[in-house]
């Protein structure tokens, strides 16, 4: 991804309810330090139709990233239950 691109994320998550959710991204460097930079929104959730599937649309921009090798993980915090989740992927962030 260049360093002023985005991306989009799609989460699935099962059995959410109604309740309030929390989205989050952490980004950590070559040595899985965390390290300051990027942000992610969620643009869209969508009841899929599916008992308890829900669909969460978010988008990660590189922003404050130098160019280089990195791993996000998004994670989905849901207060009500208490639960929080995640998920971890490799990005390289381009000039």
């Amino acid at each position: 991804m260049s360093q002023s691109g985005q991306i989009d994320v799609c989460l699935v998550a099962y059995n959410l309810g109604g309740s309030y959710l929390e989205l989050g991204a952490v980004v950590f460097d070559v040595d899985h330090r965390p390290i300051a930079g990027g942000a992610f929104d969620l643009v869209e959730r969508t009841i899929t139709g599916i008992s308890g599937q829900d669909k969460l649309l978010g988008r990660f921009r590189p922003e404050g990233l130098d160019a280089g090798e990195y791993s996000v993980q998004f994670s989905l915090n849901d207060p009500e239950l208490g639960s929080i989740y995640s998920s971890t992927v490799p990005i390289t962030v381009l000039n």
